[in-house]
């Protein structure tokens, strides 16, 4: 079974110009999306960087058809709620450090431009079903290799990375979508249209 997003009030995204990097998670219905969700069995689809760069909120995802890239968080909020993704986004705040810090954002915009790890995603959803079939019991560490290419939650999880936060890894030894929405640092604050 695939687990659901949050049940949250739908809001505006009305987030003050506060300086902070902010994450958003996002729960695609793609076959992409479908497979990421059910194999990991954790709600979120898709995890990126939010800031206003010349007082306009900028996102720094990486995503299968483009790679890393950036894009107005307006139009990142039609498309989702529009006809080409059907998702639920949310909005979370890092506490702390990585507002303070911007070497998690620095790191994330002069790293745009890298291709989609497809050859990742393959790799973690392969050790996902032989762990589930017990065929592998141990970690066996990938996230954050240095290959130019990124799956949305090892691009986000380099950049806090970059800022001095350390995402905890799941038991096999990578990060999902999932992972930094369960990190005691994120705190999910609403749903946003």
């Amino acid at each position: 079974m695939i687990p659901e997003p949050p049940d949250m009030p739908v809001s505006e995204w009305n987030i003050p110009d506060d300086g902070a990097m902010h994450l958003i998670f996002c729960r695609g219905y793609s076959a992409v999306s479908t497979m990421i969700v059910t194999a990991t069995k954790q709600w979120p689809s898709h995890v990126a960087a939010v800031r206003t760069i010349d007082g306009v909120w900028i996102v720094a995802e990486s995503v299968e058809s483009v790679g890393t890239r950036t894009w107005p968080l307006w139009r990142y909020i039609k498309n989702y709620n529009g006809s080409i993704y059907t998702a639920k986004v949310f909005s979370v705040m890092v506490p702390g450090v990585v507002h303070s810090r911007g070497d998690a954002w620095h790191w994330m915009l002069t790293n745009i431009g890298w291709n989609y790890d497809f050859r990742q995603i393959g790799r973690i959803l392969l050790r996902l079903k032989a762990y589930e079939l017990g065929l592998i019991t141990e970690a066996h560490p990938s996230s954050g290799v240095d290959d130019d290419a990124y799956i949305c939650s090892e691009f986000v999880e380099s950049g806090l990375k970059a800022g001095g936060w350390l995402v905890p890894a799941n038991p096999l030894g990578f990060c999902t979508p999932g992972d930094i929405a369960a990190w005691a640092a994120v705190t999910i604050e609403r749903r946003i249209k």
